[in-house]
């Protein structure tokens, strides 16, 4: 997504987030032991937002779009994954992955011609496993280990880091900056609600737990975090 109201949806937040770290303790280097969430207050405040939204907007949405044959939402979810490929391509380069970066490269270049822009994945069957990497990964990669836990409007649970990485990513171009405006605020639309519709069962269960919001932050908190610790496995 270029620079449009469609990357605008994921850039705007970050003010939010810019104002918060303002407020933030000065020991972000502490030892990570569980969520670090010194904005838990805000955070449940604009989780609840997020929430009466998604109960007015995503979720209706979400369960109309899983009404869709199931073949037809894979092949959406395979192009927004190959949309992703740049990304992953430049974070593993910045993380000095060089059989990652080369990946990512083939991939896209593979789903891209012969997977029909992404609606197929023939790269996977050729044996080319995704190297999914995003700048907060990159971040955590080169240290930052316990980010503060954000909530960010509309986008849900992140972190310092993870928010810092939405802007960079911002900046990494995509295949579809050649589309018009439109075009793009409606893929933006499509993702968000092809996204939420993967998580409608998940969403449930969280709304189960006694405690929703640190049952949601945990399981990211700890999602992230194993990320992290995956990435320095594999480099030894």
């Amino acid at each position: 997504m270029n620079k449009t109201l469609a990357r605008a949806l994921k850039f705007l937040p970050l003010a939010a987030a810019a104002a918060v770290s303002a407020c933030a303790p000065k020991d972000w280097d502490s030892e990570y032991d569980g969520a670090y969430d010194p904005f838990e207050g805000l955070n449940r405040k604009t989780f609840a937002l997020n929430k009466a939204a998604d109960k007015v907007l995503l979720k209706p949405a979400a369960r109309v779009y899983v009404l869709l044959p199931a073949a037809g939402r894979d092949a959406v979810g395979r192009m927004f994954d190959n949309l992703d490929e740049p990304v992953n391509a430049a974070n593993n380069l910045l993380q000095i992955k060089p059989d990652g970066f080369a990946v990512s490269a083939a991939r896209f270049a593979v789903n891209s011609t012969f997977g029909l822009a992404g609606l197929f994945d023939p790269a996977s069957k050729m044996g080319i496993a995704p190297a999914e990497e995003d700048f907060g990964q990159t971040l955590r990669h080169y240290g930052w280990t316990a980010p503060p836990h954000l909530v960010l409007p509309l986008l849900g649970p992140s972190s310092m880091a993870d928010t810092a990485g939405l802007a960079a990513d911002f900046f990494i171009p995509a295949p579809d900056d050649l589309l018009r405006d439109r075009a793009q605020i409606g893929l933006a639309v499509l993702q968000g609600v092809h996204i939420r519709s993967e998580f409608l069962q998940a969403g449930e269960i969280a709304e189960e737990a006694l405690d929703e919001y640190a049952f949601i932050r945990d399981i990211y908190e700890d999602a992230r975090q194993a990320a992290a610790r995956d990435d320095d496995e594999e480099e030894e």
